[in-house]
């Protein structure tokens, strides 16, 4: 899910949720304060729902503004677009000096179910922008069926 949140609803988000979800409300609040991501584990099915926190640079703005919306529990429920979890997975990457065998997993995984929907000339110009280009052509060259 993708969420514009401030530190002041984490405290009413953790209230509305503790019941039906396992969520930790410090990791909340510091995923807020540092624009990063939190989970939450709903107790009935262990489904884990990963909240991206928009932060105020112009990937994030991007990404809130393309967000899709699905239909689940009766609810109109905000998702990232593939190409933003791409790019919010490419970051990860990045950070984490390229060692993280689940982010590339999660990466192939993403592009090879999207491959033929996701919007290229978006993905190469904010990859561009966010010093990624290289990554993403490594992506794609593995995510292609041999």
């Amino acid at each position: 899910m993708v969420a514009d949140l401030r530190l002041g609803q984490v405290k009413s988000l953790h209230d509305r949720l503790k019941e039906t979800y396992s969520i930790d409300e410090d990791a909340a609040r510091w995923a807020v304060s540092a624009k990063r991501t939190f989970n939450v584990i709903h107790f009935a099915n262990a489904i884990k729902v990963d909240i991206y926190v928009v932060g105020d640079d112009s990937l994030s703005r991007a990404q809130i503004e393309r967000r899709i919306f699905v239909e689940a529990v009766g609810k109109r429920l905000p998702i990232c677009a593939p190409e933003d979890i791409v790019l919010q997975k490419l970051l990860w990457f990045e950070r984490g000096a390229r060692v993280s065998d689940r982010q590339w997993r999660d990466l192939l995984g993403v592009v090879r179910v999207n491959r033929e929907a996701l919007d290229r000339e978006y993905l190469d110009r904010q990859a561009a922008a966010n010093g990624l280009s290289e990554l993403l052509a490594r992506l794609l060259a593995e995510a292609d069926p041999p």
